[in-house]
């Protein structure tokens, strides 16, 4: 786990380097100019479970991320979730370290 949360923090980290900020983060400590949030999701007995890790919002399009790490393997409940947003017209995936240069680029098509 911790290694999936290590991977998670980059993302964030980048994606802040982006001006892609956690949501409700103040003017004053944002270091390039907003073009987006990401909110992070956990899943509980309130919100439910199997959700995506990352709700990622760039100039008004709304992306889910499921974070895995190398070994990570999805539950068949967030295989269901991803493609429900999917059929019904959103955009989910599954992301691993292999993946984050195909992530960044993705992001970086959608800040044109």
């Amino acid at each position: 786990m911790a290694k999936e949360k290590s991977f998670e923090n980059q993302i964030k980290r980048w994606l802040e380097s982006q001006g892609i900020y956690k949501l409700g983060t103040s003017a004053n400590k944002m270091t390039v100019a907003p073009c987006g949030y990401y909110e992070k999701r956990l899943g509980s007995a309130m919100t439910g479970a199997g959700k995506p890790d990352l709700l990622v919002v760039v100039k008004g399009r709304a992306l889910e991320f499921e974070i895995k790490c190398e070994t990570g393997r999805p539950s068949e409940l967030q295989i269901y979730i991803i493609s429900q947003i999917n059929k019904s017209g959103g955009f989910a995936t599954l992301v691993y370290p292999k993946d984050f240069e195909k992530f960044k680029a993705y992001i970086m098509e959608l800040k044109k």
